[in-house]
């Protein structure tokens, strides 16, 4: 049988007054609670909302304006003629200046090294009261579903496959995209055919039946076209939420991303703010730091792919009233996504054992929320670690695991980290023996198999600080 993991939200009126209590959670964080729990009481809505639409007042100063729908990135980027790409506007941009984003979508991979200056911080932003998604996804699975997708009828009932050619992009990484609940990777097509959802094994070979594990999508790498099917779950469990919306791709929006999207990269960008937007459609990673200096989010929502944040090299650093969610569906399990076979020399579905049955099934669709990275010893010179963080006020959920912290002076306080199949805050340092000055303190954490986790590889060793925190780990 498959593993049996509670899904259940608690009474939203406990665990909002939890965190009112627990000493100073934005009103902000108590707010997506509420309403999360309340959604995931209805199939088929989202477990996590987006946040409410800020009206932040607009900065003083120059700005350039961004519109994907109106713009040109042949006109001067102002308010009567905006530019239409980010990328664009990123290269025109100077210290000081301000950065607007009108309403709506932007199909992009975001290279941002833009160079601030302390006094004078760059922003990007959203024009207030507007929502914009930065997404690293396929433009037609979210525009044109109608006409993105056909039955494929030599395939299992409900079976849609892409009426576009995709090649050799590698795979795929998705959301529903009603909901923002991930979908599943599949290794096998007859996974994502097969009927019976549960985990059935002969022993003497170790095969494992074919196993639906809920919505997902497969990539054909000889045709490059992406199968779908979305039929709906079954798992007699009243824990578990069971999948039980639409079933016809073309009637709803899909994020789906090749697995080298990289919907935001930061590249050594210096003196730079990123305020009200959400970030989708990675693939490995959603949002890279990499050697970022004096960087912050604010009321910044990403919604994963395989990891949230990845940062190496980076600080200072700050996040706050933002949250990362990962692709982890409410039916989803441990067992599916592990690998079940994997060795020096074989790795299936590519390279198979002889002698053995044994298979993976769906590739994991949300490793870790937020990656903390070292510096590599055979590195002729060493980069910073990552260094001066603060992240308060956020709400990390659904992920295998949540966030790693690791590097000199990190402090994380006031956050929610939710719905984690494995450790909530992992404290081991990727670069052995360096991880000093991290304060963990005033955080709720619920739902998780440990709250706090480490390896015996890389420490932890220097002064850590945990204290204050509230850990319900009860799955109901």
């Amino acid at each position: 049988m498959r593993f049996i993991r509670a899904t259940v939200f608690r009474q939203v009126t406990l665990k909002c007054l939890i965190m009112m209590l627990t000493s100073g959670f934005l009103t902000f964080s108590a707010l997506e609670v509420c309403r999360g729990e309340q959604a995931a009481k209805q199939p088929g809505r989202s477990l996590r909302d987006l946040p409410p639409l800020f009206e932040r007042p607009m900065n003083d100063g120059s700005y350039y304006v961004v519109d994907s729908e109106a713009g040109s990135d042949a006109g001067p980027g102002s308010k009567d003629r905006p530019w239409a790409t980010i990328n664009h506007a990123l290269s025109q941009i100077a210290a000081g200046d301000t950065l607007y984003l009108r309403e709506g979508s932007y199909f992009e991979n975001v290279y941002c090294a833009v160079a601030g200056k302390e006094s004078q911080p760059i922003t990007i932003r959203s024009w207030p009261g507007e929502r914009v998604f930065v997404e690293g996804g396929m433009a037609e699975f979210q525009h044109s579903p109608a006409t993105a997708w056909e039955p494929f009828p030599e395939g299992a009932e409900g079976e849609f496959v892409s009426t576009g050619t995709f090649r050799n992009i590698r795979d795929v990484v998705g959301l529903l995209g009603d909901s923002n609940i991930g979908l599943q990777t599949y290794w096998h097509v007859a996974d994502l055919r097969a009927s019976n959802e549960m985990w059935i094994v002969d022993k003497e070979t170790r095969s494992v039946a074919p196993v639906y594990c809920g919505p997902g999508l497969w990539y054909n790498k000889q045709t490059g076209r992406i199968h779908v099917r979305l039929a709906h779950t079954h798992i007699d469990n009243p824990a578990v939420e069971n999948y039980s919306g639409e079933t016809d791709p073309r009637k709803l929006p899909l994020i789906i991303a090749p697995f080298a999207s990289v919907p935001l990269f930061i590249d050594q960008a210096m003196n730079v703010r990123f305020q009200d937007l959400v970030i989708r459609g990675g693939g490995l990673n959603s949002v890279v730091l990499q050697f970022g200096v004096n960087v912050e989010f604010d009321n910044v929502t990403v919604f994963a792919g395989t990891y949230g944040i990845r940062a190496r090299s980076t600080g200072p650093f700050r996040m706050v009233n933002s949250g990362v969610h990962g692709n982890i569906p409410p039916w989803g399990f441990r067992n599916e996504n592990s690998l079940h076979t994997y060795t020096a020399r074989y790795y299936d579905p590519f390279f198979k054992e002889p002698g053995t049955e044994t298979r993976n099934v769906a590739r994991l669709p949300t490793h870790a929320l937020v990656v903390t990275e070292g510096t590599f010893e055979f590195e002729v010179f060493a980069y910073p670690r990552n260094h001066d963080w603060e992240i308060a006020h956020c709400d990390f959920s659904d992920g295998h695991d949540g966030v790693y912290l690791s590097g000199k002076e990190i402090r994380f306080h006031h956050n929610r980290v939710d719905n984690i199949q494995d450790d909530g805050i992992f404290l081991s340092s990727p670069s052995d023996n360096f991880n000093d000055g991290i304060f963990i303190y005033q955080n709720l954490i619920t739902r998780c198999l440990m709250a706090f986790g480490c390896h015996s590889r890389g420490g932890p060793t220097g002064n850590m600080y945990i204290f204050r925190n509230i850990a319900d780990l009860r799955q109901e």
